[in-house]
């Protein structure tokens, strides 16, 4: 999923025109066959390349995915052995994928790129803004095999043990876990400044959404770990604003959620293997991640309905984000600061033509 690619899919979702961000293309002249300079002797056939041995091993000590992809039209200068010859040459060229893709697919060359388990929902913030988090105690109720329909497709959770990917995805699960509150809290901040029934659903949804995540990666976790089962502690509610001004939440939606599921979308999306039961489960993740970004879209735009000044507070929050090479800044660069350009629509832009900045417009 690329950025304008997701930027696309969450104007759709907001019911916004898709963005004409394709560059149009380059026009070929072709010139007269009169023009044409005479044929040359062809060139001397090029001397066989050496023979390479086939790579050994993943490129990475994390999670892997395999990515296939169709054999070179000719074989390269230095190949692979036969039946590989005509496969790219790359440090992580792998046979053994290979072969197993090959009786369904015979034109295949297949090679292992790294996994990053790194993606999480909504932060759960108290009244001073830092993050609150369960930690791991040992139980096996938070497990994704909780629930019956999961029983028959558990296949995703056959792995080999791995003490580094545990801790991932006990990284991942604890603020999924997290996240449930995080929903919960927001379902509460709307309700206090009279939101529309259609963000309170959305809400409760994306919180429902949250519970699945992280009995995923809480199974995952124990199903990585050596023979361990985890789950969450109780998690503090201490200290939390009971209120929150829409300014406070149109800017969490806004940081959160425009930007920060999204991110977590994309960064998730380019690390799945959708042919694997797993990226299976992890593709459905990425689209609920997506789907709350654009939820959070929604938060902001009833904001801006009810109060148009908000504006050049929200875009002067984008462009602090936008700032950097970092993915999020991208995000916040290429599909935030569009959609919010696209989302002030004709009668807010009136509006906010009243307030000293309008560079937006």
């Amino acid at each position: 999923m690329e950025l304008h690619r997701l930027r696309d899919r969450i104007a759709a979702a907001l019911g916004l025109a898709a963005f004409a961000c394709d560059p149009p293309a380059r026009q070929v002249v072709v010139a007269p066959v009169a023009s044409m300079p005479p044929q040359t002797d062809a060139a001397p056939p090029r001397p066989p390349g050496r023979v390479l041995d086939l790579p050994t091993g993943a490129p990475c000590d994390d999670a892997i995915r395999v990515q296939c992809e169709k054999p070179l039209a000719e074989a390269p200068g230095d190949h692979y052995p036969s039946p590989y010859a005509s496969c790219r040459v790359a440090p992580n060229f792998n046979a053994q994928h290979t072969d197993k893709r090959r009786p369904t697919a015979p034109d295949t060359c297949c090679y292992l790129e790294c996994m990053q388990m790194e993606f999480e929902g909504r932060p759960f913030r108290a009244e001073d803004t830092s993050i609150r988090l369960a930690t791991s105690v040992s139980r096996n109720d938070w497990r994704a095999d909780w629930h019956p329909d999961w029983h028959a497709q558990s296949a995703w959770l056959d792995v080999a043990p791995s003490p580094e990917l545990s801790a991932r995805w006990l990284k991942a699960a604890l603020a999924e876990h997290a996240s449930i509150a995080a929903f919960s809290q927001i379902s509460l901040h709307l309700l206090a400044l009279g939101a529309p029934p259609a963000l309170i659903e959305g809400t409760h949804r994306a919180a429902l959404d949250e519970i699945r995540h992280a009995t995923i990666a809480f199974a995952l976790a124990s199903a990585y770990s050596d023979g361990e089962t985890f789950g969450p502690s109780a998690l503090s509610i201490a200290g939390l604003a009971a209120t929150r001004s829409l300014r406070e939440v149109a800017l969490d939606a806004l940081v959160d959620g425009c930007v920060g599921e999204a991110t977590s979308a994309l960064a998730m999306a380019r690390d799945v293997d959708d042919t694997s039961e797993l990226g299976k489960v992890i593709g459905n993740i990425v689209s609920d991640e997506e789907s709350h970004a654009a939820l959070a879209w929604r938060v902001v735009r009833w904001a801006l309905s009810a109060d148009a000044g908000l504006m050049p507070v929200l875009a002067e929050a984008l462009e602090r984000l936008a700032t950097g090479p970092s993915l999020e800044a991208q995000v916040a660069s290429e599909v935030a600061i569009p959609i919010l350009r696209r989302l002030v629509g004709p009668v807010l832009a009136h509006d906010v033509r009243k307030h000293d900045d309008h560079r937006w417009l």
